[in-house]
């Protein structure tokens, strides 16, 4: 039998690798395989940073985050509860924000009870309609083509 040589480190169109898309999808058997054969469990994902962890506690799937938790906190792989998503969020602040138990477990396997960042500035102080000059009403009633207006309503 031939063995086909695999890249665990691959990503989807969205970033995702093996581990995020086991995670998201709640198959703590397949990420536990993973985690076997030597798939990063803190890898990040392409967009937004966020690691299986961050998953696990984003979308409430406890049966993942558990594993993560009891599972995978020793050895050279072991989760890292302290990395934060491209955003600056841990773990711990994301399962504060959604009102989450997993705010307990995820402090009492080590990780440290941080507030959420304080909301910086945005890039700009003004609107889309001010700085487009459009308003979200009529966005659609301003497009033309071949220099008559497009009736795009369904």
């Amino acid at each position: 039998m031939q063995q086909v040589p695999q890249n665990l480190e691959e990503r989807n169109y969205d970033g995702q690798m093996c581990v995020h898309l086991a995670a998201i999808g709640g198959h703590v058997d397949i990420l536990r395989h993973l985690v076997w054969f030597g798939a990063n469990i803190n890898a990040r994902d392409g967009k937004g940073g966020r690691t299986a962890m961050h998953y696990a506690v984003e979308y409430g799937i406890q049966k993942v985050a558990k594993f993560l938790l009891e599972e995978c906190l020793v050895g050279p792989r072991a989760v890292q509860l302290e990395m934060p998503t491209y955003a600056g969020y841990t773990a711990y602040q994301l399962a504060a924000c959604n009102g989450s138990a997993l705010t307990v477990e995820l402090a009492d396997k080590g990780a440290l009870r941080r507030n959420m960042p304080e909301d910086e500035e945005s890039d700009s102080d003004f609107s889309d309609e001010e700085m487009y000059g459009i308003s979200s009403d009529n966005y659609f009633s301003s497009h033309r083509l071949n220099g008559e207006p497009i009736d795009i309503r369904a």
